[in-house]
């Protein structure tokens, strides 16, 4: 298994060399940890002391309802990660559960080391803290983003102006969210089942079609009406 090429699907990895991410892994102390499917990899209440990469593999997010229920709000695949931002946040816990949905190759690596300069003081970790930065404003970025979706009434329109943006932003009928079902539903803030019922209705009118993640867009004209409530 080549870890360093699985490490750098990660985006505070992409732009590093393999002899780079070498000498990070001894300044940010890094480990590799296997887990089995159904394995807990991280519990909502414990505090977060590493960042997790998932470089192989898929992981769930579950959050706990208030009856008990485990609900999922998230699929992890290779690339991604969990425990950033709440890592430097008070308090420092998680907020929700991560389950290996297959067998999972993990790199851990300390949250304190990685804003910290190292003793040696090397130019890759700097480019490293310029990386974080970069990840937490776009995380920043999504969340405001998120809130315009919030404000809009309409379940047809909130679906309507996520498939546009994402139009706008790829320049193609034909794009990709970027998110499965359950992450859909949390981020426009309404009920995945009703919201799935709307977009097979909106694919019977010839809106648009769908598989998994990916949209083609059948009626572009339709679909920026339903965005300006007409």
């Amino acid at each position: 298994m080549n870890f360093l090429k699985l490490i750098k699907k990660n985006v505070l990895f992409s732009d590093f060399s393999d002899k780079e991410i070498n000498s990070l892994f001894d300044c940010m102390q890094g480990r590799i940890v296997m887990k089995s499917k159904g394995m807990l990899i991280a519990k909502d209440d414990a505090p977060v002391d590493d960042l997790c990469i998932i470089l192989e593999g898929t992981a769930l997010e579950f959050l706990t309802k208030l009856n008990g229920e485990k609900e999922p709000i998230a699929t992890l695949t290779a690339g991604e990660m969990f425990g950033l931002h709440q890592g430097y946040l008070k308090p420092n816990t998680l907020g929700f559960f991560v389950v290996a949905a297959s067998d999972v190759t993990l790199l851990y690596m300390k949250i304190s080391t990685i804003v910290n300069m190292c003793s040696q003081c090397c130019p890759h970790h700097q480019t490293m803290i310029t990386n974080v930065i970069a990840a937490l404003s776009r995380k920043v970025a999504e969340i405001e983003s998120n809130n315009s979706y919030i404000t809009i009434k309409g379940m047809r329109q909130k679906i309507a102006r996520l498939i546009y943006d994402k139009y706008l932003e790829e320049k193609s009928m034909s794009i990709s969210l970027g998110m499965d079902r359950n992450q859909m539903a949390a981020y426009l803030n309404v009920s995945r089942p009703s919201m799935s019922r709307e977009m097979m209705r909106m694919r019977d009118e010839g809106i648009f079609d769908f598989w998994k993640d990916k949209i083609d867009i059948k009626d572009i004209q339709r679909l920026e009406n339903l965005v300006k409530g007409k």
